[in-house]
């Protein structure tokens, strides 16, 4: 069974910045993971196994509208000290934040049960990766490149958007229009 997140994507200048974390971090280690699929800068707000998603387009259709004039603040650097690791941004948990998770896993239960348990709302760590698929011997120069270029900053969420995972590919998305 196919595996699928939903995510949001942040505004051009915000993509732009991270991006160049995520390439220094890559030559620096020579993890090209997120590159080598052409996975922009995002926050994933859910990740599930289903054997089809087409009935849950209307309903991600009508919650982009929602998602207007909501910004993210980037304030730190975190690792899921995983095998493989991850390296994040992490945003501060704000109330629009937990307010989107919530309406989207609402939404979404309706038609999905089989939601990846580090995606429900009592686990869910939201974080924008900067690295993943790190092995012990990537791990520090990831760290220290991320430290070395990150500072906090603000993002405006630009993009709502349902993605297939591995191999990664989008499958629908809708903009998020200011208001």
């Amino acid at each position: 069974m196919p595996d699928y997140a939903v995510i949001v994507y942040f505004d051009h200048e915000s993509e732009v910045t991270i991006h160049k974390i995520q390439s220094e971090v890559s030559r620096v280690t020579g993890n090209t993971y997120l590159s080598d699929n052409t996975i922009l800068p995002h926050i994933t707000l859910a990740l599930f196994s289903k054997e089809s998603c087409q009935e849950i387009l209307d309903d991600l259709a009508s919650l982009a509208p929602e998602l207007r004039d909501i910004s993210i603040s980037l304030s730190s650097i975190g690792i899921f000290n995983s095998t493989p690791a991850v390296v994040n941004l992490l945003p501060v948990v704000s109330d629009d934040l937990i307010r989107i998770h919530k309406i989207l896993t609402e939404k979404l239960s309706l038609y999905i049960s089989d939601f990846n348990p580090y995606y429900v709302r009592a686990n869910w760590v939201p974080h924008c990766a900067v690295a993943v698929n790190i092995c012990p011997d990537e791990l520090p120069g990831a760290i220290e490149t991320t430290c070395r270029m990150f500072t906090p900053m603000t993002c405006t969420l630009r993009t709502l958007s349902l993605v297939e995972c591995d191999p990664y590919k989008n499958l629908a998305a809708w903009e998020i229009s200011p208001t």
